[in-house]
């Protein structure tokens, strides 16, 4: 593997896997924090429905409060039976009632309004004549929850607003809440005013989406006599939701929806009735005798987590091929000049005694070319010198030195060498100069150089007879050795 490879690698290895580490964690906390803020915001809408939720409560029980301290209203309750209209009173005979010719005016755009007399009967009723008579302590006649509930108000009178939750009425033969009012003199119970619930009133509340997105749901639940809870506001991702669709204990959003139903507030995340991951928050709501409760898809409230990780990670992807591209080139900047050196090294080794490295830019290369450089010119001043020394040793090998030097050792071993060899090289060197002196003095004195001939063949025979009796024989070896 290449430096810059290794660089590559260290890269890698050294700073994007720390780097992925680190916003692996951060994600794995950034995504809590934003579930627990998704949480926080969905609860503080539940705060908004339910606040909306008692001004409404509010402004209908006071309007209630109001018509039941009407003295024109008591004094109707309080009044003799007197007659009725006339397809009334065909329909069905003389039942007790006011005359409502001079006090309609105190109930005059109240739909689906009903007075009651102090036995739980029907003695006024605008919008519905036949309903004239009816006696709601009944079930068959009204709801379980409205004959249960009237029945304690006649048996133990009390005053304050009461609502009567969604159940099947049965004269409408319909799902229908009513507000209910004792009407009290002096604690004596008189009557009842009851007025059927405002659905549109409440569909307002529950139809309001703001900051829920497009997913988001507003769930109006009571709780029904057979323990289902029934959803009483319209959804609009389930058509026709509303008073037809029940969910049992046995569905997998039956925990939380009992939890609120039992008197819990709470949030986290689950599954609904659908059957679909959701993020919720609930409350209950005792006064409705249901609860409400906020769902949005966990798909929907995930997805800005989504895209903001995709951009994070596109970002990422992008820093490490910059990352990398930036290190490969300065991978190349850097290996360039240790390729120069290995270049040349390579060079210097085959024999290219003169080569030399052009000037490397940065501090530690420079200092590298210029020992390379400063290396090589040591060499070459080697190789020099020790070709001169070579030529110096071919040229001794032509002389008489080394036979003269062997012959010493053979005869007298390499002990007194040094003090021979010396002996024969001073009385050598000695010779030669009285050679060349005495050669130019006979030439001063006769003007020519034949007795200087004469003289060097006569001494060459002398030294030639001298050596004839010289026997070359092997020294001891002990004094080989030593």
């Amino acid at each position: 593997m290449r430096i810059k490879h290794h660089l590559l690698l260290w890269l890698v290895l050294g700073s994007l896997l720390p780097l992925l580490l680190v916003v692996g964690i951060g994600y794995e906390r950034f995504v809590t924090h934003y579930r627990l803020s998704a949480e926080a915001q969905l609860q503080a809408l539940l705060s908004v429905r339910l606040n909306e939720i008692a001004n409404w409560w509010q402004s209908q029980t006071t309007m209630l409060q109001l018509l039941t301290a009407d003295n024109d209203l008591v004094a109707c309750l309080r009044a003799p039976v007197l007659h009725v209209h006339s397809a009334t009173t065909a329909a069905r005979g003389a039942v007790p009632a006011c005359d409502f010719e001079q006090q309609a005016h105190i109930l005059a755009g109240h739909n689906d309004l009903l007075l009651l007399d102090a036995r739980g009967k029907v003695i006024y009723s605008p919008d519905h004549p036949a309903w004239l008579g009816a006696d709601l302590t009944y079930p068959a006649q009204s709801s379980s929850r409205m004959a249960s509930q009237l029945q304690e108000l006649i048996d133990m009178p009390s005053d304050g607003v009461r609502l009567i939750p969604h159940a099947r009425f049965a004269p409408l033969n319909a799902f229908a809440a009513f507000w209910l009012s004792p009407v009290l003199q002096q604690g004596k119970l008189q009557g009842f005013l009851m007025l059927r619930v405002n659905d549109e009133q409440l569909r307002r509340i529950t139809g309001n989406y703001a900051g829920m997105g497009t997913d988001g749901e507003n769930l109006l639940v009571t709780r029904q006599d057979n323990g289902n809870a029934l959803v009483v506001s319209p959804l609009r991702n389930t058509a026709n939701a509303a008073f037809r669709l029940r969910i049992t204990p046995q569905m997998q959003a039956g925990q939380a929806m009992w939890g609120m139903l039992a008197g819990g507030v709470g949030s986290g995340y689950g599954i609904d009735f659908r059957g679909r991951p959701v993020l919720a928050a609930w409350s209950a709501l005792p006064l409705l005798g249901g609860g409400i409760m906020l769902t949005r898809d966990e798909a929907a409230v995930m997805a800005p987590l989504r895209e903001q990780l995709y951009q994070r990670i596109a970002m990422l992807l992008l820093a490490t091929i910059f990352s990398c591209a930036v290190t490969f080139w300065f991978a190349r900047k850097l290996v360039l000049p240790i390729n120069k050196l290995l270049d040349a090294s390579r060079r210097l080794g085959r024999g290219e005694r003169g080569v030399r490295l052009a000037p490397l830019y940065g501090h530690e290369f420079g200092l590298l070319g210029s020992s390379f450089n400063v290396m090589a010119e040591q060499i070459e001043r080697s190789q020099l010198q020790r070709q001169l020394q070579l030529g110096d040793a071919e040229r001794m090998a032509l002389s008489t030195v080394p036979l003269t030097n062997g012959v010493i050792v053979g005869m007298f071993g390499i002990k007194n060498l040094g003090m021979l060899s010396g002996a024969v090289f001073f009385s050598h060197q000695v010779g030669s100069f009285l050679g060349v002196w005495l050669g130019g003095l006979i030439y001063d004195r006769t003007g020519n150089y034949d007795l200087v001939w004469g003289l060097s063949i006569a001494l060459g025979v002398a030294a030639a007879l001298a050596n004839l009796p010289v026997k070359e024989t092997l020294a001891a070896p002990a004094e080989a050795r030593a």
